[in-house]
This record gives structure tokens, C-alpha cells and sequence, in this order.
């Protein structure tokens, strides 16, 4: 990926980040920032394990949606 791209690719992520509700940038950031398990995440939110891959897997597709949408070179 050249640099440029990777530069592009970044931008549309920060804009896109903030477009997704509050809980869904929470478990994103819990699993892949914080490198927190399912079972970690499911405690801190009161959820089971099993609900928090859905709903972490739910925000992935969010966010994928969005940054699709908003990505120009699709």
C-alpha cells in the first residue's frame, strides 16, 4: 500500500470512527485497542461472552459500512 493510500485510508477511518454510537466505538476499542478478550469486554458491559462477539462483530459491519460510504476509492 503505497503511501499516499495509507494516508487516505487513515483520514477516512478518524472521520469515520466518530459516526458510530457510543457503545459500538467502546467495544472496538476495548478489542482491538485494548486488545481485551470477549470475555473481558462481556464483564465490563454486563454482557455475556457470546453478546459481545455479536455486538463487537455488529460494529465492525457499522464501521465498514461507513468507511465504504465514505471512501472514494472504493
Amino acid at each position: 500500500v503505497s503511501q499516499s493510500r495509507y494516508r487516505r485510508q487513515r483520514e477516512v477511518l478518524l472521520k469515520v470512527l466518530p459516526m458510530l454510537k457510543e457503545k459500538q466505538l467502546q467495544l472496538i476499542e476495548m478489542r482491538f485497542f485494548e486488545k481485551r478478550s470477549f470475555r473481558e469486554i462481556g464483564e465490563i458491559l454486563e454482557l455475556t461472552e457470546n453478546n459481545a462477539k455479536v455486538k463487537t462483530f455488529r460494529a465492525l459491519i457499522k464501521l465498514k459500512e461507513l468507511y465504504m460510504k465514505h471512501n472514494p476509492q472504493k
